[in-house]
């Protein structure tokens, strides 16, 4: 049971109310896990690039794949509907993020010790 004061509270939001700010929330969040991503696959390329390993691609591709979910999500019609579109938004997300960080567990330390050892300019 919830306390008084929350239920009062609560009582405030409508139901379509609280629906529109959740979607503005998911689509601020989301909005920020591309940004995230985005200079992230920046990041690693460029360490790969310093120690001549081949850029990542497939990562942006998937990256875009998740964009027309994106677009929806602002004028998802129901909350569940919220909830499965950023899910099929977060979900390739967190996917690529485990996958670059394990497919440059060593690309990013050499491309730091060259940079270190070499004061190596990145092109």
């Amino acid at each position: 049971m919830l306390p008084e004061w929350i239920q009062q509270i609560s009582d405030f939001f409508p139901s379509e109310v609280y629906l529109q700010w959740s979607r503005v929330q998911g689509a601020m969040w989301t909005l920020a896990g591309y940004v995230i991503i985005f200079y992230l696959l920046r990041l690693t390329n460029l360490c790969r690039s310093i120690t001549g390993r081949s850029i990542h691609r497939i990562p942006y591709i998937a990256l875009a794949a998740t964009i027309p979910f994106a677009l929806i999500l602002p004028i998802a019609p129901t909350s569940m509907a919220l909830f499965r579109i950023e899910l099929a938004v977060t979900v390739p997300h967190f996917l690529i993020i485990l996958y670059v960080l394990a497919a440059n567990l060593r690309s990013a330390p050499e491309a730091l010790a060259q940079l270190m050892a070499h004061n190596h300019r990145p092109p």
